[in-house]
């Protein structure tokens, strides 16, 4: 079953988390999960903020800065489209991202979990 594993206990250490941190260990879920199909690279290039170039996934910063629930509904699609079933999402430790500055994991994979 195609999945992304997030570590989220990374995040203790932070005082205050920023939203580039989340997007970091997102991007290392999602480069897993791509490294084993590269089909799914194509459905990351239609997510606003997020660049592919080669094999190397980039997110934008900023006001460009790409949803964490668009680039999860793509990767979800992919799976869909090749009869994979649905993406799962493993947080690992989420109540360690309770203290995010600028943005709060739980709604988005609260939605996540509804799609």
């Amino acid at each position: 079953m195609p999945r992304v594993y997030i570590d989220a206990e990374k995040f203790e250490s932070f005082q205050y988390l920023t939203y580039e941190i989340l997007p970091e260990e997102l991007k290392a879920g999602v480069s897993r999960f791509v490294a084993v199909d590269r089909r799914g690279l194509d459905y990351l290039k239609a997510v606003k903020g997020v660049k592919v170039l080669g094999l190397e996934i980039e997110f934008d910063h900023g006001k460009l800065r790409p949803r964490p629930t668009s680039i999860l509904e793509a990767m979800d699609l992919w799976a869909r489209d090749n009869n994979r079933g649905k993406l799962v999402v493993i947080i690992d430790e989420p109540r360690s991202s309770s203290s995010l500055e600028d943005y709060d994991i739980i709604p988005a994979t609260a939605y996540a979990m509804i799609t």
